[in-house]
This record gives structure tokens, C-alpha cells and sequence, in this order.
């Protein structure tokens, strides 16, 4: 493989690998800490997020004692994992999030649906007469020819004096049972509502759970970051 110069030293030295750029894990160590002092002046990448929990930043131990490179290599290493484990982290509950309020808006649609229109249908039904209600839902001799088209079907509407009078019981019990089953099909809309609310406030629990989660997690990576930064700093001076 043909002979390289460091980037950083500008040494000659052979690279194992095509793609390699610097000679030693020192210098690679001073290329890293240059990009990462020169990425620490930008805009950091999690600044839009709005917080929901303000963590205390976490404040890196100082470093006690003598380090081999080898030693500090490794703990950039392990720090490097860690902010990685933490970023796929942060993008999973970003993207469960953006999955959760779909989840909501589908819910608060359900809720419209259920609530103020099937409801309301049904009490605009209760508010017919009882005339009204019997022949637009229960007269079937009525209905069936009305459907079929057949001369004259207005001649098997019931009026208001057939059914409040004497001989309209059976029809007035059949009107009172249909009010009674409308009623009952409201209670259980409205059911169905409260249990969709209530699947809404889980789920925008659960979004500002993870909103304080993905807040902990920038303040680990700024931590891991910022140790980053101290170690490459001594690897530089040595």
C-alpha cells in the first residue's frame, strides 16, 4: 500500500487501511478533538427541542492521577458508544412520539365523530313526535312501499289521533321501546367517549414521559461529550 502523510503531524508512515489519514491513535485523537471543539462553537443539534424538564446539566468528575493513552483511549471509546446508544435513543422516542400524536388526533376524531355527531343525530331523533318517530322508523307497511315505489304509500301513514287515541296502545309501546333503545344507544356513545378520552390523556402522558426522557438523554450526551473533549484535550498535550 502506498506510503501517506499524516494530516496532523505530516509525517510519512504506511496505512494499514486505503481510507486511513493519520498515522498514530494520537494524532487521529487530535483530529477528533479539533472537529469537536470546532462542532462545540456551532449550534448545538438538540437546541430546538423545547425542554419539558429541566435537568441540572451534569458536571464531569475531574480526572485524578496519571492516564496511558491507552486508558484514555478506551474511555473515549466507551464515551463515543455511549452517546451513540443515547442518540438512537432519543431518535426512537422522537419517533414514537410523532407516532403517539397521530395516535391522539386519530382518537379526538373518533371522539367528534361519536360525540357530537352520532349523539346529536340521535337526539334530534327523540325530539320528533310520536307520530314522526313511528312512521319514519317503525311503520314498516309504510316504509316497505315507500322503498318499492308503489302508488300512494302516504294512504299507510298513522296519524297523531290513531296513535294517542284508545286504540293506538300497541303503537304507543312500540314508540316508547324505540325512545328507550335511542336512549340506551346514547349512554353507550357515551361511553365509547369517555374511553377514548381517556386513551387521550394515557397517550399525552406517556408523549411528556418521553419528552423529559429524550431531555435526560441530551444532558448524558453533553456529559459523554464534554469528557470527550477533556480526554482528547490531554491526548493533544501529550
Amino acid at each position: 500500500m502506498n506510503a501517506k502523510i499524516c494530516l496532523i503531524c505530516g509525517k510519512e508512515f504506511t496505512p494499514k487501511r486505503s481510507d486511513a489519514s493519520y498515522c498514530s491513535e494520537k494524532c487521529r485523537a487530535k483530529a477528533n478533538y479539533k472537529k469537536r471543539v470546532a462542532a462545540k462553537e456551532k449550534t448545538e443539534s438538540y437546541e430546538n427541542i423545547e425542554p419539558f424538564t429541566m435537568v441540572p446539566e451534569i458536571q464531569s468528575p475531574p480526572l485524578k492521577g496519571e492516564l496511558s493513552m491507552d486508558s484514555m483511549l478506551g474511555f473515549i471509546e466507551k464515551s463515543e458508544n455511549e452517546i451513540k446508544r443515547l442518540t438512537d435513543e432519543i431518535n426512537e422516542l422522537k419517533s414514537q412520539n410523532n407516532m403517539l400524536a397521530n395516535d391522539i388526533f386519530t382518537l379526538k376524531e373518533q371522539v367528534k365523530t361519536t360525540g357530537e355527531i352520532n349523539i346529536k343525530k340521535i337526539e334530534l331523533v327523540l325530539e320528533l313526535t310520536d307520530s314522526q318517530i313511528f312512521n319514519n322508523y317503525l311503520n314498516t307497511e309504510y316504509l316497505t312501499a315507500k322503498k318499492m315505489d308503489k302508488a300512494n304509500p302516504e294512504k299507510l301513514l298513522k296519524t297523531d289521533w290513531e296513535i294517542t287515541g284508545y286504540s293506538g296502545e300497541s303503537f304507543r309501546q312500540r314508540i316508547n321501546n324505540y325512545r328507550m333503545r335511542l336512549k340506551n344507544e346514547i349512554l353507550k356513545l357515551e361511553g365509547q367517549a369517555d374511553n377514548i378520552q381517556n386513551q387521550i390523556r394515557k397517550t399525552e402522558t406517556l408523549i411528556v414521559s418521553n419528552k423529559e426522557t429524550i431531555q435526560e438523554n441530551i444532558q448524558q450526551v453533553r456529559f459523554y461529550q464534554s469528557r470527550i473533549l477533556r480526554y482528547e484535550g490531554l491526548l493533544v498535550g501529550k
